[in-house]
């Protein structure tokens, strides 16, 4: 650009020198310009390389940052993996034992080869079996399984006074609560003596000094499963009778239709006793299904509650001398209504009972005959139930369905006051309890 343009041709030059002229000075002009233009191409390069280099060396200091971290952090798995190594190595040594295991150092790992083992590995930590979900107001199936060893350690027989019962609640909610399964569900916890003592007068009202212990564990089994009906009663003993191959007491229906249309003989047949002997070994008891099962779904971790309480019921209810279950026995436990009581030991005589029979219903703990109650002490006695049949004008060798014997004044007062067959709502107790207490019983 500072290059001065070429001169001016001369006025007197010819038309060519004139030509030439004019066109170096053009030329020039050209060239200056091209010339800047290419300063500033130049400059802009030089601006963006800068700006490019500058971009660069901080991408190369990050680098060269995780470069060193990296590099940091393998030599720190590299002196991990040998400080194990020595630590295996020394507590071996240390302990005067082989290694159990071959060690190899791979770079920054310390590996074990299982494949290659000196001795054999120490036993795998055994696997929890699947445990109940805890009930804030109800047992649990473990928590019932407790209660009856302490129930049965606590009763002279099958009955327990209601001081021992009281004694019993009053024990169980001395103990700690921190254990994996308490013994008493959690709104019980806070309940003292008082509650105790209101408890036992529910089993143990105003004439009734005595309870049997596998009443109390049916009625706080509530919360597991409800009572059976009557048709599901006569059901379940049915498949029993089959099962035990009990002719006997499967020909009932038949002899009756024979009976109807044969003429009536001089003297009434005599009524099968109440009392069939339906004893149920575990194997032929756990193949007869009962009224409740099936009708909740395991828990998600495989724990069936109502196969546990069904194995429940036999060890609770079973002799163990004999290993065997009466299983009439156990049903009657079960009924929460003198029907239902008709329904078990009238079940192959159609629901009818004899006056043997109703004895048999309204003592429903067996006693021998040298142990019964005097007649003068006995609400049920045998001289009571020949007046009530007397007055339903049937002989003492003649059934009665329960429907005959509620109609009649004294068959209703005989099955309504038989404490065995009313229902015992304990939890409803205790909730009753808990809620006029409110927050006193946290106190």
């Amino acid at each position: 650009e500072a290059a001065e343009p070429p001169p001016a041709a001369e006025e007197d030059a010819t038309a060519e020198a004139k030509r030439a002229a004019e066109w170096a000075a053009t030329l020039h002009f050209s060239l200056v310009g091209e010339r800047a233009k290419l300063r500033r191409r130049l400059a802009a390069i030089l601006r963006y390389g800068c700006t490019t280099i500058e971009a660069l060396k901080g991408q190369v200091v990050d680098m060269f940052a995780q470069l060193d971290t990296w590099v940091g952090e393998r030599q720190k798995s590299e002196a991990d993996s040998v400080g194990s190594l020595v630590t295996i190595m020394q507590r071996a040594i240390e302990a005067d034992e082989s290694l159990p295991h071959s060690l190899q150092l791979q770079g920054d790992q310390l590996l074990i080869d299982e494949a290659l083992l000196m001795k054999p590995p120490p036993p795998q930590p055994p696997v929890a079996p699947p445990a109940p979900e805890p009930l804030a107001d109800g047992f649990t199936v473990p928590q019932l399984g407790g209660l009856v060893t302490k129930l049965r350690a606590a009763a002279a027989g099958m009955m327990l006074s209601g001081e021992t019962l009281k004694s019993v609640f009053s024990r169980l909610g001395a103990a700690g609560f921190d254990a994996t399964s308490p013994p008493l569900p959690k709104t019980w916890w806070p309940l003292g003596p008082p509650a105790y003592t209101d408890m036992a007068a529910l089993f143990c009202p105003e004439g009734r000094p005595k309870v049997a212990w596998p009443e109390v564990f049916m009625a706080l089994a509530a919360n597991t499963v409800s009572p059976p009906s009557e048709e599901e009663i006569v059901a379940m003993l049915t498949a029993a009778a089959e099962q035990l191959g009990r002719a006997d007491l499967l020909g009932a229906p038949a002899a009756a239709e024979a009976e109807a249309a044969a003429p009536a003989p001089a003297e009434a047949p005599t009524v099968p006793p109440a009392r069939a002997g339906l004893l149920l070994e575990r194997a032929a008891y756990d193949a007869l299904p009962l009224w409740f099962e099936g009708s909740v779904p395991p828990q998600p971790d495989g724990y069936d509650v109502l196969a546990e309480f069904k194995a429940l019921l036999f060890d609770a209810f079973s002799d163990q001398s004999s290993g065997t279950l009466d299983f009439q026995q156990m049903l009657l436990y079960t009924c929460d209504s003198s029907a239902k009581a008709f329904a078990v030991l009238g079940f192959h005589t159609q629901r009818m009972l004899s006056l043997d029979g109703l004895y048999e219903l309204l003592h429903r703990e067996p006693v021998s005959s040298d142990l019964e109650k005097p007649e003068h002490l006995d609400v049920y006695s045998r001289a009571a139930l020949k007046r009530l049949f007397t007055d339903l004008k049937l002989s003492t060798t003649e059934a009665a369905p329960h429907s005959l014997v509620a109609a009649n004044p004294q068959g209703h007062v005989l099955l309504s006051s038989c404490a065995a067959y009313i229902p015992k709502d304990v939890y409803g107790l205790v909730a009753a309890i808990t809620d006029k207490a409110g927050r006193s019983l946290n106190i």
